[in-house]
């Protein structure tokens, strides 16, 4: 799933393209005054009810747990995106009025070196606070009431939202980066220092563009001059890392050149610290062969990880 960014070109924001890390901001510093407002009309009544039939330590437990609740929806830390990268209001409060960038995103990469940290979801766009009963409490479904939940005024963003355990600072993998869309208004000289900045980085640049005949926003590529082929050999490629052929499935023998591919790659990629290896997954079929690679991670808070290949995804080998 592709989700979007909008931002200024300042200093802040190009460290964490270079880093490759998203800010998690507080609940209470969002734009919204109402963000996270909820009715607890049905969870008072609940309490009403438990106390009038005197469970009051049943009572007590469950208002502790919901009042631990309440301060983790508080004290949480959000990463707000949106669906689309041509929203015209967007560009001008986001993105310094098309002076700056939208960035591209795959969520899956992007929240794939920590996934258990993190809750996502999209924003649902209503006229009134939403109630929420015991029952949202139990299945755990009050982050995508409260956080997930916003005044129908907003629906134009398209919001996408990344709640993380992980205050401020969240490193992602560097290939979760695919796009940069520049402004209408960014300078050549902006654009000239971030392309020289991400050269290498497989990122397609993009132009915003416009049609006078229609109030909507597209695109056009750019490529990139910074660009150097730094491709790995396959004599530089470890032999252990990549099993004898006798070891791999018939089926799979006509996919062997992508195991190299993938090795390339992992070789040269920057969030890659070691390479274990590299194999056909359990989740392959004839159909659909999958490559896995297990590595050790930068910034990742597991020493083993595992990157996923889907062949028919790759072009040639």
């Amino acid at each position: 799933m592709k989700v979007y960014k909008y931002r200024a070109l300042n200093g802040n924001n190009i460290d964490s393209l270079k880093e490759n890390y998203f800010w998690a901001a507080s609940k209470k510093t969002l734009n919204d005054p109402h963000e996270g407002t909820y009715s607890t009309e049905m969870i008072d009544d609940f309490f009403k009810k438990i106390s009038s039939l005197e469970k009051i330590e049943s009572s007590k437990d469950l208002k502790e747990s919901f009042d631990s609740l309440e301060k983790k929806i508080l004290e949480c830390s959000i990463f707000s995106l949106s669906k689309d990268y041509s929203i015209n209001s967007l560009w001008a409060y986001y993105a310094d009025n098309h002076k700056g960038i939208c960035i591209e995103y795959d969520l899956e990469e992007l929240i794939s070196k920590n996934e258990p940290m993190y809750q996502h979801f999209d924003i649902n766009y209503v006229d009134n606070p939403l109630s929420i009963s015991m029952n949202d409490v139990i299945s755990e479904n009050i982050f995508k009431i409260t956080i997930g939940t916003k005044e129908l005024s907003w629906s134009n963003e398209q919001e996408y939202r990344i709640v993380s355990d992980i205050p401020e600072k969240n490193y992602h993998r560097s290939d979760a980066i695919k796009s940069i869309f520049f402004g209408l208004q960014t300078s050549e000289d902006e654009k000239e220092n971030l392309m020289r900045i991400l050269a290498n980085r497989n990122i397609q640049f993009k132009k915003i563009c416009k049609d006078n005949n229609y109030y909507k926003l597209s695109s056009h590529n750019i490529n990139n001059p910074f660009d150097v082929n730094n491709k790995i050999t396959e004599n530089e490629i470890p032999k252990y890392i990549i099993p004898e052929g006798k070891y791999i499935k018939d089926e799979y023998k006509e996919y062997i050149p992508y195991l190299y591919k993938v090795a390339q790659f992992m070789l040269s990629y920057s969030d890659c610290l070691e390479l274990y290896d590299i194999n056909f997954s359990q989740k392959s079929t004839i159909e659909n062969p999958i490559i896995y690679a297990n590595f050790k991670e930068k910034n990742s808070i597991y020493y083993s990880r595992q990157k996923l290949f889907i062949v028919k995804n790759m072009g040639s080998a």
